[in-house]
This record gives structure tokens, C-alpha cells and sequence, in this order.
């Protein structure tokens, strides 16, 4: 599968333990994390393909490792404007991870 998205499509962030953060987009998958090294240069961190392939990281299938929390997630930023916000939350919350989930809104127009 090829991962597509918008640059007008971030979902959020993802904040790890040691402050370092990514950018969640939202794309042909359930969510897609990318590195925005500078204006020009970006690179493909990580990505949830669906539901069930979130579970698996999460460690909510078939007894699996959660290796988000190996990862050292801390924290998410998550825009409610997109339709992937309250499955993702719901997989996060059914992880019984120490995780900080923010919820704001931004329909993106502009004021």
C-alpha cells in the first residue's frame, strides 16, 4: 500500500519522553506520523494502517507486546475535525498506557 496524504491534513501530534515530536496526518490510512526536519525535508516515522493493525501495535491482539509504549509515547495532540480522532483514542484507552490524550478543534478556516 502506498501511504497518500495532504499537507492541510494534520490530525495532531505525537509527543514522546524526551519532548521529541511528530506530526500525525491524517491519509489513505488510520494515521500517518512524519519527521518535519525543515521545510523541504520531511521523512516516514510510522503509521497506523486501520484499526486492527493499530490494535497489533498496541498490543491488544493475540497477547502482542505494545511497542508504543516501548516507543516512550507520551502524549498525543489529536484535532477532532478528523473521522479517525474517536477510534484512535478508543484503541489508546482500551492500552491501559500512562498517555496524555489532548482533543482540540480546528476546522481550518481561516478568521
Amino acid at each position: 500500500m502506498s501511504l497518500n496524504w495532504q499537507w492541510g491534513d494534520k490530525m495532531g501530534e505525537v509527543i514522546y519522553d524526551n519532548g521529541f515530536r511528530q506530526t500525525i496526518y491524517q491519509g489513505n490510512a488510520l494515521m500517518i506520523v512524519i519527521n518535519l526536519d525543515d521545510e523541504k525535508r520531511y521523512s516516514m516515522s510510522w503509521f497506523a494502517a486501520d484499526r486492527d493493525h493499530l490494535r497489533n501495535m498496541l498490543g491488544l491482539k493475540n497477547g502482542q507486546t505494545n511497542v508504543m509504549q516501548h516507543w516512550g509515547i507520551k502524549a498525543l495532540r489529536l484535532n477532532t475535525r478528523y473521522r479517525s480522532v474517536p477510534t484512535i483514542v478508543g484503541e489508546f484507552a482500551k492500552a491501559k498506557m500512562p498517555i496524555t490524550i489532548e482533543l482540540y478543534h480546528d476546522d481550518g478556516k481561516e478568521v
